[in-house]
């Protein structure tokens, strides 16, 4: 009968844990994720959370895109459009630190550089 008392408790405690951790907030899951090393998973937990909305994710998403694809020296890639994006949607949001990163990547065009289309860029 002692045993099964611990079992039970055993298994009680296993299931409150199990809810706890279920129940952390997903942005502190994915930071937990780019913490431990596991950066793919984290850009996963981000992105999805950007797509939900979340501002402060798209941030963290764009920013995470952009060092990886300014690590491997690409000028225009698909990686940094993608990575502009999400920055887009955390700036629009009044994300500040996504709008300076923004300025740096994108830096404002001056009137006598502009040209507009079909002429132009």
């Amino acid at each position: 009968m002692k045993h099964v008392f611990g079992l039970i408790t055993l298994s009680i405690g296993l299931a409150s844990w199990g809810t706890a951790v279920h129940a952390q907030e997903p942005a502190a899951v994915a930071e937990a994720e780019f913490e431990a090393g596991h950066h793919a998973i984290a850009l996963a937990l981000f992105e999805h959370r950007a797509v939900a909305g979340d501002s402060a994710a798209a941030e963290r998403a764009g920013q995470m895109i952009y060092d990886s694809a300014a690590a491997d020296g690409a000028a225009a890639t698909e990686e940094q459009w993608r990575a502009l994006r999400y920055l887009g949607q955390a700036a629009t949001a009044g994300r500040p630190g996504a709008r300076q990163l923004m300025q740096r990547v994108l830096p404002p065009a001056t009137t006598e550089e502009y040209v507009p289309g079909p002429a132009g860029c």
